[in-house]
């Protein structure tokens, strides 16, 4: 079951800072060995592979080991923070296809990355929540990567712009060597999804572009590690619900896939190729 986007539904700044520790989910890794076992999962009641549909992907465009990867800490799990809203929802308790975590977990694996995945996602929240609440939740989970999918719910204008750079800025202040993955979003023009929300989408995520990335199209700051793109994916039903206004699963196997190639050059991380729509 997916969370319902609620349009400009969004708690209070003083609630929002009140916002409980993120729900951590980990999952098995391939990397884990008899003596580094791999933590169990947090929700067994959920298959590993969940309900997405999978491509499977072709062999990487070169040959690589393991010994490529680079920023991963060696002592623990990768700690990855997702801080979205609904489009995005990621692996909250209601998600029993557990959202775009399956196909990332999948890949990662794969890379023989382990990881933790904490969530901070709500459906319905705007920049306005992510400003009063993100320096909490970043002490809390002490991510290493903080993949961040947020504006869907704002009306295009300067305030959310201006709450967009605030949240990066919170973000290093409160730890200068986390890295952020931030994306640009996608918004369901399927009907019956609201026409007004879908006109937002181009001045947010001109906001978007314009808040991470400089003139010449280089990050800001050094620990954006790139700007994903979730509206390449394209607009239609097999990606987008229109009357959820969401991702389907097919839509959140591509939304995965970005965050993956937008981390894989910090990180090290085996390419996979471009997907074909």
């Amino acid at each position: 079951m997916t969370v319902g986007l609620v349009v400009d539904s969004v708690p209070s700044d003083a609630a929002a800072g009140t916002v409980p520790p993120p729900a951590r989910i980990v999952w098995p890794s391939a990397s884990a060995t008899a003596s580094n076992p791999a933590p169990v999962r947090a929700n067994p009641t959920v298959p590993r592979n969940g309900a997405i549909p999978t491509r499977g992907t072709a062999p990487v465009q070169r040959a690589w080991t393991p010994n490529d990867l680079r920023h991963l800490p060696r002592d623990r799990p990768l700690r990855i923070l997702g801080c979205c809203d609904s489009m995005t929802p990621g692996c909250t308790n209601t998600d029993t296809d557990q959202g775009y975590w399956t196909e990332l977990g999948r890949l990662l694996d794969a890379a023989g990355v382990r990881y933790e995945c904490s969530n901070a996602s709500i459906g319905g929240q705007s920049t306005v929540d992510v400003v009063g609440y993100i320096r909490n939740v970043v002490r809390a989970a002490r991510p290493d990567v903080i993949l961040i999918n947020v504006m869907t719910n704002d009306a295009a204008g300067a305030e959310s712009k201006a709450r967009y750079q605030r949240i990066l800025d919170d973000i290093f202040a409160t730890d200068p060597n986390v890295v952020v993955a931030p994306t640009l979003i996608e918004i369901s023009r399927v009907p019956p999804a609201p026409a007004w929300l879908a006109n937002s989408e181009p001045a947010n995520n001109a906001a978007i572009r314009d808040v991470c990335l400089d003139g010449n199209g280089a990050p800001r700051h050094p620990r954006i590690v790139g700007l994903g793109n979730m509206s390449k994916i394209p607009n239609n039903t097999k990606y987008v619900d229109g009357g959820g206004i969401h991702f389907t699963p097919a839509g959140q196997v591509m939304a995965a896939r970005e965050w993956y190639r937008t981390i894989t050059p910090w990180f090290g991380l085996p390419p996979i190729p471009q997907d074909v729509y």
